[in-house]
């Protein structure tokens, strides 16, 4: 696959640059830096990143300490989303 720049991955991840740099801020996406101090990305950073976006869609969120969720090499990270109890039904014990 190759290595991406942030502009790549952006593009073929259907998201914006600065959506690539809040991610990497949280800690959902490694921050790679060439000695000249640009980002390049591996190539699987695109089903990352979309994996991501379409939980975000979804309403889950991943806390940033505690990893990505279904990423084999990376840390686990706890993701919250919406109840699973029904419309009018309340899950709270």
């Amino acid at each position: 696959m190759g290595t991406l720049t942030i502009g790549d991955v952006a593009e073929q991840a259907g998201v914006n640059i600065e959506t690539l740099r809040y991610y990497e801020r949280r800690g959902i996406v490694p921050p790679p830096r060439t000695n000249a101090n640009y980002r390049l990305y591996p190539g699987d950073t695109v089903q990352l990143v979309r994996f991501v976006k379409r939980a975000q869609d979804l309403g889950f969120y991943a806390k940033r300490d505690q990893g990505t969720p279904g990423v084999p090499g990376r840390q686990q990270r706890h993701v919250r989303g919406r109840s699973p109890a029904g419309p009018g039904e309340d899950c709270r014990h």
